[in-house]
């Protein structure tokens, strides 16, 4: 989670910050000590060993694709007679959710295992990702969720600063539910960053541009900004927004939502409960009538490494 660097006293303020990360990563608070190792490498940015350690809390929380951009740039700085001090940075990351919509009266469910093979900077891995809903067929729905498959691939990838990577992905997907079993192709950008503390007020960004062979070759974007806040204890409230498009302009891919509710996280764990309104963008075509929904979701997202 990002920081400004404000208040540092030169070099011994640096070091305070960087003793507190690594007093807060012996502790188990990865947050923290994530939130305060990106503070001591904008004033240390060739800090190779804080990278690493920065890899290891981001993906201690869940942060796979900023523990993917961290290790990258250890990579990048390492010196080449320099052995890679990876033995600390977990190569296999589980995450995913699981959310109702009351709009749709459906369940959806998304989960990605995924393995590094090796740590490079060009990193080969396999991926597993299983995807489905209760209601196959229902209109309406974004095919980035509403996909009924389990899809295993060989990857690969390569980070891009400390917040995004571009991907390649082949393999074959197997029919859920009737769905079709094919081929799969996916190539795409993801990017991911956050603000602010999770002490205190905190914000989550996150968004993909993606080619799937399976859905026709089409181009999907989907964004998301969530913005937390403490009430009590670890109560936080939540209010963000979130948007796709696509190259077909299927109307079902092209949204706008905002939403509000609570969130509980602990240990890698989220669960949130919020009140959302959404609308077809105009250039979706063949939007339905109306164009607007409201729901009711109550989501649980995770994310763990192994």
């Amino acid at each position: 989670m990002w920081v400004p660097c404000g208040g540092l006293a030169g070099e011994n303020g640096s070091q305070a910050v960087l003793q507190r990360a690594n007093t807060e990563s012996a502790g188990g608070d990865a947050a923290g000590a994530a939130a305060d190792y990106r503070v001591y490498l904008v004033a240390n940015p060739s800090d190779t060993e804080a990278w690493l350690k920065l890899a290891s809390a981001d993906c201690d929380r869940g942060d796979e694709v900023g523990a993917a951009g961290d290790f990258a740039r250890y990579l990048a700085l390492a010196p080449d007679d320099q052995p890679p001090k990876a033995a600390r940075y977990p190569r296999g990351n589980i995450s995913g959710y699981l959310e109702h919509d009351s709009h749709f009266a459906d369940t959806f469910y998304g989960i990605d295992i995924s393995y590094d093979l090796a740590l490079t900077k060009l990193t080969p891995y396999l991926i597993v990702h299983d995807t489905a809903d209760t209601r196959s067929g229902d209109a309406g729905i974004s095919q980035i969720f509403s996909d009924n498959a389990v899809v295993v691939n060989f990857a690969l990838r390569t980070g891009l600063g400390s917040h995004g990577l571009a991907f390649a992905e082949a393999g074959h997907g197997f029919g859920l539910r009737g769905s079709p079993s094919s081929s799969d192709f996916r190539a795409g950008l993801v990017y991911f960053n956050e603000f602010g503390s999770s002490k205190t007020a905190h914000t989550a960004a996150n968004g993909s541009l993606v080619e799937y062979s399976r859905f026709a070759n089409n181009v999907i974007l989907y964004g998301s900004l969530a913005h937390d806040f403490p009430l009590t204890g670890q109560l936080r409230g939540v209010v963000g927004t979130n948007l796709g498009a696509d190259l077909h302009r299927d109307y079902f891919n092209n949204f706008g939502e905002i939403f509000g509710g609570i969130q509980y996280s602990l240990h890698g764990i989220t669960v949130r409960y919020v009140r959302l309104y959404g609308t077809y963008l105009n250039r979706g075509l063949d939007r339905p009538d109306p164009v607007d929904y409201s729901s009711t979701r109550p989501v649980l997202l995770f994310g763990f490494p192994f």
